[in-house]
């Protein structure tokens, strides 16, 4: 969530994409869901207009493991190895806009 908040502060959304966060100012509560990812509760995200689900892989050893997670329960990764959005979810965040 660290990085895409960075993202959103600095301005680097894809084109065609709009995420905001809902920061009410409260400590973070962080939540295991039953299927093992972290997520922090009382943030919501919205992508294009859309309230979406956003969560990391408890002890992934991976860069950047923040998945967005489709009202179908499809998961999404965020960002590629190198920090950018991955066109994967640059898709998903487009059709988000198309559903409209």
């Amino acid at each position: 969530m660290g990085v895409l908040s960075l993202k959103i502060l600095d301005r680097r959304l894809p084109e065609g994409v709009q995420i905001e966060i809902d920061e009410p100012g409260e400590p973070f509560k962080i939540q295991l869901t039953d299927d093992g990812l972290l997520t922090v509760v009382n943030y919501p995200v919205t992508v294009n207009g859309k309230t979406v689900f956003f969560g990391t892989i408890y002890n992934s050893k991976a860069n950047l493991p923040l998945f967005a997670r489709s009202e179908s329960l499809e998961d999404f990764q965020v960002f590629d190895d190198n920090g950018d959005f991955s066109s994967e979810f640059i898709e998903f965040a487009k059709r988000l806009t198309d559903e409209g």
